[in-house]
């Protein structure tokens, strides 16, 4: 029998300020961190509840592209209560640049896109994207959920 669960995601209320850069962000090959405090840094609500117990973390991933082409990401990972409730927003620093891209290209970034991560508490950690079809069961709203996985639109957002 499949556990009852609800996301209900409010990704929204975008602010940019520089603030310090967070811990725990990785960098993939070609992939360069901003020296000193993070040039961008969203403000995103989050609320999600009765996630199944797998579910360990949360992860809201946010990108500034110029066009269709990303310029630079962050991310901000935060554990969730064990009754699979978070309700708060969290803060995401946009400090690592994507290969071949350098800091100046962050003043041409137009648009922008933050999405929702889930991450379970297998060794090492699984991480997907809330889906009602393609992810495992412990990634997936329950049918008829109000949901919404990812925000996005002109940068800098109008405020």
């Amino acid at each position: 029998m499949r556990i009852a669960r609800t996301f209900t995601v409010l990704l929204c209320a975008l602010i940019f300020l520089p603030v310090t850069g967070a811990s725990g962000q990785s960098l993939s090959p070609g992939e360069v961190m901003v020296r000193g405090s993070a040039p961008v840094t969203f403000r995103v609500a989050v609320k999600v509840s009765k996630m199944m117990p797998d579910v360990a973390h949360i992860r809201v991933h946010c990108i500034l592209h110029q066009g269709v082409a990303p310029i630079a990401h962050g991310y901000t990972t935060t554990q969730i209560s064990s009754s699979g409730n978070f309700d708060s927003a969290v803060t995401v620093p946009v400090n690592i640049l994507y290969p071949n891209q350098t800091e100046v290209r962050i003043s041409q970034a137009n648009n922008y896109n933050c999405s929702l991560q889930l991450l379970n508490n297998a060794d090492p950690p699984q991480v997907w994207s809330p889906d009602k079809t393609n992810a495992p069961v412990w990634a997936q709203p329950k049918a008829g959920s109000t949901f919404a996985k990812s925000i996005g639109g002109v940068f800098p957002p109008k405020q």
